[in-house]
């Protein structure tokens, strides 16, 4: 976890969208850190990482997916995602 901390010491410096901070959150459950990857990944959400299916699948987040905190973020993100594809049916029927 030593060469991550080039990137956690600098976390405000990715641009909206950047997926650097879930790759980061991806290695932080690899070495089990539980509490940095799901840092890491709210980061990659609050910057704009929507993949809610790949990230319930991602076998990098193994590590991760049973804990309070990983389900929290994810059901917050799955309401989300799930508003967007609704809205998008709505407005396709519209046309």
């Amino acid at each position: 976890a030593a060469n991550l901390s080039a990137y956690a010491g600098n976390a405000d410096r990715y641009p909206e969208g950047s997926q650097v901070p879930y790759y980061v959150a991806a290695l932080y459950a690899w070495h089990a850190d539980t509490a940095a990857a799901n840092q890491w990944l709210e980061k990659a959400i609050s910057l704009g990482y929507r993949d809610y299916r790949w990230i319930s699948v991602d076998p990098q987040l193994e590590q991760i997916r049973n804990t309070s905190r990983y389900r929290g973020i994810t059901g917050t993100l799955r309401d989300t995602w799930s508003g967007m594809r609704e809205n998008a049916l709505r407005e396709a029927l519209q046309e």
